[in-house]
């Protein structure tokens, strides 16, 4: 005699809409289990979107194979398998369809399901003698943990031995998978242990997978039963098979193409953005920026690359790499490497940050992410770890080196400057310890040293009622783009003239004394007298300094200014 496993499914959500039946006049239809019933007790969200549940029937077993909707309360794709009585099925045939179906309601698709029930239900197995077991009316719960593996506890087996008489004692039994969370498991009734009798005449196929798997009931009548080797191997989570029954989608797909994004403007920017003197000249501190973009790149391609392939390492890279996005810019708004507008401003930084908190919080707890890469799928190996290490490694190294190499310049640009101090110089020649200069003839000189925010400044003033004056400082820059010297002209903007009218006269660059000057030259009109600012840069690229000059006057005797440019000294 021939039996079929009948199926159906059904879309539970708030009403039941049916999907599909192979029967539609089956009785068992009739009494179908709600394991809406069974969330909050025997399973909850921490038990990932797929939940497979035994509950005895009138005639049969049924098999109960739910994907539960993401942050929809309750809400399930069902898909209900109904073993008939005595129906002789191996434990790892009905494995493979326990697995296959859990594959098809993933990609929430109608015809797929379908398909996939209608092959279930077209297939016959065996029919043995009917098993007679005492019915109750229990409302009992109970769960059964398994492994998807080979072994006593395995799945292939408790689907082996799937007829036991006290499975009748219990309306709901949750068949927790690879270490799948159990919601209460100290109210229910654990039936991991409890043994797995041969259902079978003794004279049928005993499908046991392992030696230490659950002897016959007909053990006391000295008939041993050999065990078989089964044409159907037991099927594992391989990253052959989550590729072959898993569809990358929504969240995931778009959290890829950030990643990738991201990753790619990390990459850029600091090459294309680029200048030495914004790291004082340091390689190191230079190369920090770009490797570390560099590598935020490969570990976002590698991420994509390792989840596309279903790698063991998928989640964690997707984590690795949210987690070196939120710390670069916890460190840019602490050090204070930020802009006050664009891409790298304080606010997109501070998004960047968020967006962080946002993807990790994601991988940890996303049912499509637990579908792709099951938990106990998951593994880390020790090259995972040493990847990551020199991921880390790296950029602190060369930020070290170069931190280093920054003191050791600022040591010796101190012993320098107390150098210069000591020197004796003539009795109209002044210096701050950068810069040597000679006060021109006719002017008087006073200086005054100010606090800034990089330490202690001196600030020299010359003067001549009749001509004009002059400020005069120093520092240490190697930039001579227009850009770094418009920057200090807006800073050093007086702020009293910026209401008088204003009239560009000149700005270039020339070259005194072999170094490079840049200069810009505006007139204002104040109460009726043009008042001339001439603004210079003096750079010295040899010792990286650069000598700043802001002379006010009414060109009536502009003499004065090459005469100071040109007596400018960058070292002894």
């Amino acid at each position: 005699m021939m039996g079929r496993i009948e199926t159906a499914c059904f879309h539970y959500s708030g009403g039941c809409e049916t999907i599909y039946a192979s029967n539609r006049e089956a009785e068992w239809l009739r009494t179908l289990p709600d394991i809406r019933e069974c969330y909050g007790k025997l399973f909850d969200k921490e038990s990932g979107s797929s939940v497979v549940m035994l509950s005895p029937s009138k005639n049969g077993i049924l098999l109960s194979i739910s994907k539960m909707i993401p942050n929809r309360l309750g809400d399930n794709l069902t898909a209900y398998l109904f073993i008939p009585n005595a129906l002789d099925i191996s434990g790892d045939a009905l494995q493979g369809i326990v697995f296959d179906v859990i594959s098809s309601l993933a990609q929430n698709r109608r015809d797929v399901v379908s398909s996939c029930l209608s092959s279930i239900s077209s297939t016959e197995y065996e029919q043995l003698s009917q098993l007679f077991f005492e019915q109750t009316t229990t409302e009992g719960y109970a769960y059964r943990k398994v492994q998807s593996g080979k072994g006593a506890n395995s799945l292939s087996v408790v689907l082996n031995y799937l007829f036991q008489d006290y499975y009748s004692q219990f309306k709901h039994i949750f068949i927790a998978i690879d270490n799948q969370h159990i919601a209460n498991p100290e109210q229910y009734k654990d039936l991991t242990d409890y043994p797995l009798n041969d259902w079978r005449p003794v004279n049928g196929a005993s499908e046991l997978t392992s030696d230490s798997a659950p002897r016959s009931n007909n053990e006391g009548k000295n008939n041993s039963i050999e065990s078989e080797q089964t044409e159907n191997q037991t099927v594992e989570i391989t990253t052959e098979w989550l590729k072959a029954n898993t569809e990358i989608h929504g969240w995931l797909s778009f959290f890829f193409f950030a990643i990738i994004a991201g990753g790619l403007f990390s990459a850029i920017y600091p090459i294309a953005t680029f200048n030495a003197s914004d790291y004082a000249g340091n390689f190191f501190l230079g190369a920090v920026d770009i490797v570390t973009g560099l590598l935020l790149l490969a570990v976002a391609v590698f991420t994509v690359y390792s989840f596309v392939n279903r790698k063991q390492n998928a989640v964690f890279w997707g984590k690795v790499y949210v987690m070196l996005v939120f710390l670069t810019n916890v460190l840019a708004l602490i050090g204070g490497n930020t802009e006050e507008t664009g891409l790298q401003s304080t606010a997109q930084v501070i998004r960047g940050a968020i967006w962080g908190v946002i993807w990790f919080l994601y991988l940890t707890f996303s049912d499509q992410v637990q579908e792709i890469i099951p938990k106990s799928f998951r593994n880390i190996s020790s090259t995972d770890w040493a990847m990551l290490a020199a991921s880390v490694l790296i950029p602190v190294s060369l930020f070290v080196v170069g931190y280093s190499q920054i003191n050791s310049l600022i040591d010796s640009r101190n012993d320098q400057e107390a150098e210069l101090k000591r020197t004796e110089l003539a009795y109209n020649q002044r210096t701050d310890g950068r810069v040597i200069f000679t006060i021109p003839d006719g002017f008087e000189c006073e200086s005054q040293v100010v606090d800034t925010e990089v330490g202690s400044q001196t600030i020299f003033n010359i003067n001549n009622d009749e001509i004009g004056n002059c400020t005069i400082c120093s520092d240490y820059d190697t930039d001579k783009s227009i850009k770094n010297f418009d920057g200090y002209w807006e800073n050093w903007k007086d702020t009293d003239i910026k209401q008088y009218s204003t009239d560009n006269v000149d700005r270039g660059t020339k070259t005194i004394n072999g170094n490079v000057c840049l200069y810009r030259i505006t007139k204002h009109y104040v109460n009726g007298v043009y008042v001339y600012w001439r603004y210079y840069l003096l750079f010295d690229d040899e010792t990286g300094k650069v000598f700043l000059a802001s002379f006010y006057d009414t060109n009536d005797s502009i003499s004065y200014v090459d005469e100071l440019l040109e007596s400018v000294k960058f070292k002894l």
